[in-house]
């Protein structure tokens, strides 16, 4: 999900449990710089490596930052 305000933004990765339930515990969140979208700019990557997610987005200040989560295992 990819929230903005006039002054930063924010990315957050959740995990989808099932086809009709997402898990509202964020797995991960990224602070992007004066309202910043990456998604949306297209200037991120998702990697899907066996279980686990990573997930980098352009912070919209010079660099990328990153998330990497192992998904759950409650299937």
């Amino acid at each position: 999900m990819e929230n903005v305000s006039l002054i930063s933004g924010q990315v957050t990765l959740y995990e989808r449990v099932n086809p009709f339930l997402i898990d509202l515990d964020p797995k991960g969140r990224i602070i992007t710089d004066d309202g910043y979208r990456p998604v949306c700019a297209g200037k991120y990557s998702l990697v899907w490596q066996g279980d686990a997610v990573t997930l980098s987005v352009a912070n919209g200040a010079g660099w990328n930052e990153t998330i990497s989560v192992a998904l759950d295992e409650r299937r």
